[in-house]
């Protein structure tokens, strides 16, 4: 399926081709897993400029919040799993089974050279990455390597214990690190998401099998991540926060439409936005034309847990086409 994604960007409408997979789920499952992600989405701005890196066909474009300018930065397909820099001048990417950084206008340098890495993370200095290695027998671990040059640091030792880690994210300035940790079957571990450092060993602050896709808010204060969500709130997967230690889980409101109902927006993913909050990305379907369409809306939750929506605002539409740019 070729699809679009149609951006709102300061008075301005972009419109990117994009593969959409089919997506499946196993019926066997006690609780379904969230939609798996659609090929080459677009993902959701964290840079504090708010500009949007986004993968088509395997390379790096990027949308200029400011000017409203896509700009192609990379040739040869083949790039994942974009990560802006805490300054937005570089973005992280794998490729091939390794890390790669490209500083915007000057080239891309390869970091990795072990193959099997993917999901890199920047430190909230931007001088380190964390990131998911392959480390046999179908588990992978966290690793942590300095941008500049310098050896990796192999963070987790989830394996001999039957289990893997992934989705690495930083916590603050403290060189904390958390991961989903999971249990295929078979190991020893409890399965959630898991916060740890260099020089400490591994804390389960969400002991729940089903978390995915951790975040800490822009105010450093507050992680949310994917989970099946309170019946009251929606009916599948939604958003939860808690504490940055795991403390005071809760289900934060759906905003509307983003209910999981028939015909309403499921979420699939999170991510932190600079605009406050968080970034919301999720999947709909139409049972009549199976038409598929991902969304992304940032949002903001208010003491009460009610939850305030906020840039960026963008769905991905089925629609053939080229680049084009024009006024809203």
């Amino acid at each position: 399926m070729v699809c679009t994604v149609r951006l709102a960007v300061a008075g301005w409408v972009m419109s990117v081709p994009l593969l959409l997979a089919a997506v499946s789920v196993p019926a066997s499952a006690a609780v379904p897993p969230p939609p798996a992600a659609l090929t080459n989405a677009v993902r959701a701005p964290d840079s504090h400029r708010g500009d949007v890196a986004f993968i088509e066909s395997g390379d790096l474009y990027l949308l200029s919040h400011s000017t409203a300018v896509v700009r192609r930065l990379t040739w040869g397909a083949g790039r994942n799993d974009p990560a802006f820099s805490p300054s937005g001048g570089q973005i992280a990417y794998d490729r091939a089974g390794d890390i790669w950084v490209l500083t915007i206008g000057a080239g891309s340098r390869q970091v990795t050279h072990s193959g099997g890495a993917s999901q890199p993370a920047w430190s909230p200095d931007g001088r380190t990455l964390a990131y998911t290695q392959v480390v046999g027998a179908g588990h992978s671990e966290i690793f942590q390597i300095p941008v500049a040059a310098g050896a990796a640091v192999r963070l987790t030792w989830t394996a001999s214990s039957g289990c893997s880690g992934s989705q690495p994210i930083w916590q603050g300035s403290g060189g904390w690190v958390d991961y989903v940790r999971t249990n295929p079957g078979g190991g020893s571990c409890t399965p959630g998401i898991v916060r740890r450092s260099a020089s400490s060993t591994g804390q389960l602050i969400v002991p729940d099998r089903y978390a995915s896709d951790p975040v800490v808010t822009t105010d450093g204060r507050h992680l949310v991540y994917v989970a099946p969500c309170d019946p009251s709130v929606c009916l599948s997967y939604g958003v939860w926060s808690a504490t940055l230690t795991g403390g005071g889980r809760h289900s934060t409101a759906a905003l509307g439409g983003w209910s999981c109902g028939e015909g309403d927006l499921c979420v699939q993913a999170v991510s932190s936005s600079p605009f406050g909050g968080w970034t919301q990305e999720g999947t709909w379907s139409d049972p009549d034309t199976g038409q598929v369409m991902t969304c992304f809306q940032g949002a903001v939750e208010n003491p009460d847990h009610s939850v305030t929506a906020t840039a960026p605002s963008a769905c991905v539409h089925e629609l053939v086409g080229a680049f084009t740019v024009r006024p809203n």
